[in-house]
């Protein structure tokens, strides 16, 4: 199977005080044997999430370099789109699922891929229903 997975999935799968077992072993039996991609934006978002966790205290930087090491071990595949036709078709996605344009881009790539996207967003979750994709 093929899968998109977003920052609030990912997170919520991987930060100490947020997962549960029931995500985590749903995103662990994604990654043993599938073809995970994400957006650039991905590693800028979990980036900023590690780094506002620091900032409230909840991980430290020595925490945050070990799970940041586990998402790059995991090997997601990270899809190289952009410039002015990419964002036309983020435009065009943001504009019929009424998303923000950083929600389009992994509605875009699932919609490309024909991949499952994993997310906790709830309008993203109803991007998805509109147009025919299978949410985790």
């Amino acid at each position: 199977m093929i899968y998109v997975l977003d920052s609030s999935f990912c997170a919520s799968c991987i930060l100490p005080d947020e997962k549960t077992a029931k995500l985590e072993k749903i995103f662990l039996e994604v990654i043993a044997d599938a073809e995970v991609y994400v957006p650039q934006i991905w590693w800028y978002e979990m980036a900023n999430i590690f780094k506002n966790n620091v900032t409230r205290k909840r991980l430290n930087w020595a925490e945050v370099s070990k799970l940041n090491q586990c998402l790059v071990n995991y090997s997601f595949l990270t899809d190289s789109s952009f410039g002015g036709a990419y964002t036309e078709k983020l435009l065009e996605t943001a504009k019929i699922y009424d998303l923000t344009a950083y929600d389009a881009a992994y509605l875009e790539l699932a919609l490309r891929k024909r991949a499952t996207l994993g997310t906790l967003d709830g309008q993203l979750k109803m991007a998805c229903s509109k147009a025919g994709l299978a949410v985790l």
